[in-house]
């Protein structure tokens, strides 16, 4: 008798590995931003898939004046940059220097790898109005000599440049130091010779916070580690960590006060403008950790269209129900190809299962 080997779960580790594969041996340009066969305790792999257009008019791609190679647009940068869940550092990605002739734009970008490793990179870009003409005349001239083009030509193509760099030069200053960020960080090439490159999509290997809430072992892990991002912002023994809230005993009676309320020492309290204000009050103290239910809906609502996809695999599987399939032939489409809207409806009712 013959034993058919299972299939992975959707979205499991040794899914993704299986899909990894499959982009390897499509010649898929792939960036690990994490090791996917060593990954940390509590976390899954996440692989997306970003399509760039080839085609030029679509605004992705381009062609610089006098360049004989294709670069990525700030738009597919971008694109890039959300699936890396790169974060642009608020107060240093910024402009330096700006004036009526010259730009300099500053970006600083980091990307989280596992076992809370962050990796940060710089890169600044420039522009001088000053020099541009310059430039852009011995760029035509050279041209000019080798198609046998005459003077006008030559001063057209020069103030048609110079104009379009002049209006645009923060945002070309920008896609440049944002572009010298990304190719750092993601390890890419910054030009390509022909557009049939980017008909195979950039494939981000990265990982993420995900337990498996239906192991129990898991689940105390997970209440554990959010008990210690919640306590990290108190004092005393809430920063012990959440081993000591979950396993300390409780603390033993003590002896009672040496001095009645009734024998304190009167006190006068200021009013108006001159009372002291009062301490902040932290909720946190007296509620109830969060429930594995409250984490799961904390994880979805954050969660992209392929991670959501992935949970209501996981989640409809413990109530033996195949909703991948019944979706598609609902819909004739793929779960992960649905909308965001969609799935959080999928998601309410699978709930009431």
């Amino acid at each position: 008798m013959s034993i058919t080997k299972a299939e992975p779960r959707v979205g499991s580790n040794e899914a993704n590995l299986k899909r990894l594969e499959e982009y390897q041996k499509a010649g898929c340009h792939i960036v690990y931003l994490c090791d996917p066969w060593h990954l940390p305790e509590l976390h899954r792999l996440h692989v997306e898939a970003v399509k760039i257009n080839p085609d030029p008019a679509a605004g992705e791609i381009f062609k610089p004046a006098g360049a004989s190679n294709f670069v990525l647009n700030l738009r597919a940068l971008e694109r890039l940059a959300v699936a890396a869940a790169l974060k642009w550092h608020p107060e240093h990605t910024r402009v330096v220097t700006l004036n009526s002739s010259f730009c300099h734009y500053q970006a600083v970008g980091t990307v989280y790898r596992e076992y809370q490793d962050y990796i940060t990179f710089r890169g600044d870009a420039y522009m001088n109005l000053d020099h541009l003409k310059e430039d852009l005349l011995a760029q035509y001239q050279a041209k000019a000599k080798k198609d046998k083009q005459n003077d006008d030509w030559i001063k057209f193509c020069v103030a048609r440049d110079f104009t379009a760099k002049r209006k645009n030069m923060l945002k070309l200053v920008e896609s440049d130091a944002k572009g010298i960020v990304m190719r750092k960080l993601l390890g890419a090439q910054g030009v390509w010779k022909t557009p049939k490159i980017f008909e195979n999509p950039f494939i981000i290997v990265r990982c993420v916070f995900g337990p498996d809430l239906h192991d129990p072992q898991e689940r105390k892990l997970a209440l554990e580690y959010s008990l210690q991002r919640m306590s990290g912002v108190y004092s005393g023994d809430m920063a012990t960590g959440p081993v000591h809230l979950l396993n300390a005993e409780p603390p033993a009676p003590g002896p009672a006060p040496a001095n009645d309320i009734a024998e304190a020492e009167a006190v006068d309290i200021p009013d108006g403008d001159n009372a002291p204000p009062e301490p902040p009050q932290n909720d946190f103290l007296g509620d109830e950790p969060p429930t594995p239910e409250e984490l799961l809906e904390a994880d979805f609502e954050t969660a992209d269209a392929h991670g959501r996809a992935e949970m209501l695999v996981t989640a409809a599987e413990a109530k033996d129900f195949d909703i991948a399939a019944w979706v598609l032939n609902k819909t004739k489409r793929e779960l992960s190809e649905q909308t965001e809207v969609y799935l959080a409806q999928l998601w309410d009712y699978v709930k009431t299962l």
